[in-house]
Order: C-alpha cells, then sequence, then structure tokens
C-alpha cells in the first residue's frame, strides 16, 4: 500500500516542506502555543497545530484540519474557510505522548472521500508495557459538509512486553481496495495471515467481518 506522508495530498510545492516540519515539531511538543487559563485555579496548556486547508466539498472554498491536544486529551477538527467549526472529534489516548502523525486522503467511491487518521496512541508501563496506534476514518458524502462522520477503526500497530518476558511487536498493513467490485472501497487490515475487512455502507457506518 502506498502510504502518502502527513497532507501530501494537498501540500503542492516542495516550499511547504518547512510547513510539515513545523508541523511535527509542534505535535511533539517541540513547538507549541500555550494558553493560561486565568479562570482556574490551575493552569491549563492548549497546543495546537497550524490549519491545513484542502477542499472537501470541490467547491474550490477550501477547509481546514486541525489537531489539538487540550487539558490531557487530543481532538481533531474540521473547520470552513473562516475558521468555523465544522466538525470535531476526540481522539483516544493511553498517554501525553500520543500524537497524530499522518492522514491518507482517499476516495472511497464517486460521492465519498476518507480521511484516514493514523494516531498513535501512546503507552501505558503500569505492570506491563503496552503501545499502541490506531486508524480513524473520516468520511465527507456526497461533497456535503454536513455529512462528516467520524469512526474509530482498528489498531494497526501493537507493542507488548509482559512481566514474564513475553514481547511482541506487530504491525498490521494496510490498504483501500475495491474487494467485491461494486464501485466502492473497502479498507483492507492484514497481520500474519488474519485479515480484516471493513465495508463502508452510507453516512458513517461501517460493517466489519
Amino acid at each position: 500500500m502506498k502510504y502518502l506522508l502527513l497532507f501530501s495530498c494537498f501540500i503542492f510545492s516542495t516550499a511547504h516542506a518547512q510547513d510539515e516540519r513545523y508541523f511535527r515539531k509542534m505535535i511533539t511538543g517541540e513547538v507549541g502555543k500555550e494558553v493560561l487559563m486565568k479562570d482556574k485555579p490551575v493552569s491549563r496548556v492548549k497546543v495546537e497545530s497550524r490549519v491545513y486547508r484542502l477542499d472537501l466539498g470541490g467547491d474550490t472554498q477550501l477547509e481546514g484540519l486541525i489537531y489539538e491536544k487540550k487539558d490531557g486529551q487530543d481532538w481533531f477538527y474540521i473547520v470552513d474557510g473562516q475558521g468555523q467549526e465544522l466538525r470535531s472529534f476526540k481522539l483516544d489516548t493511553m498517554s501525553g505522548d500520543s500524537k497524530l502523525y499522518k492522514i491518507n486522503i482517499r476516495d472511497l467511491s464517486n460521492r465519498t472521500k476518507l480521511l484516514i487518521l493514523n494516531f498513535y496512541e501512546g503507552k501505558n508501563t503500569y505492570l506491563d508495557f503496552d503501545a499502541r496506534a490506531r486508524l480513524y476514518f473520516v468520511t465527507i458524502d456526497d461533497r456535503n459538509l454536513n455529512k462528516i462522520t467520524f469512526f474509530k477503526g482498528p489498531a494497526f500497530w501493537h507493542e507488548f512486553a509482559g512481566h514474564r518476558d513475553h514481547y511482541h511487536q506487530r504491525f498490521y498493513t494496510t490498504d483501500v481496495i475495491d474487494l467485491n467490485h461494486d464501485g466502492i472501497k473497502e479498507v483492507e487490515v492484514r497481520h500474519n495471515g488474519n485479515i480484516w475487512v471493513y465495508l463502508y455502507k452510507d453516512f458513517g457506518k461501517w460493517h466489519t467481518f
């Protein structure tokens, strides 16, 4: 499967490479925008990426994608051309080092656009070491920005080390392909001979088998 670099499908100039490096620094905490909430007894920190623009509605108007960490939570936003929020989605985490590090943008069909978020959930080190990365699916039907839906998909990477010397690291391969030749592509996840297929039904509904 061909993985696209983060937002590479809509960054058309190599001049934007610096922006991508800046975004990576933003989500790793090297660069941040800290906002002190004075109405709270304890300081609260908010760190967000810059707005990355692309046309999601097919009308030449550029919408924006924003990844944000605030109050120990990770959020993904889609905003319109004026910066007004269209939808927001919370990403589940295991620790504070979670990060959104890549987005693949594909057409599931001639009426549905798919954004695949590659999200590192972080790690849990209590008793055993457990770290995981997961896919999230964002769909837009009929180029209608009122039809943006969000689905928590499968893990595609897992690392585990147990206190009894058990260790494994599993990387799952993913592909977007029309398996049943009906004009609508499925998301296929594979590991060690096992296959999971995510079939898109309509308006954010997925069937898994």
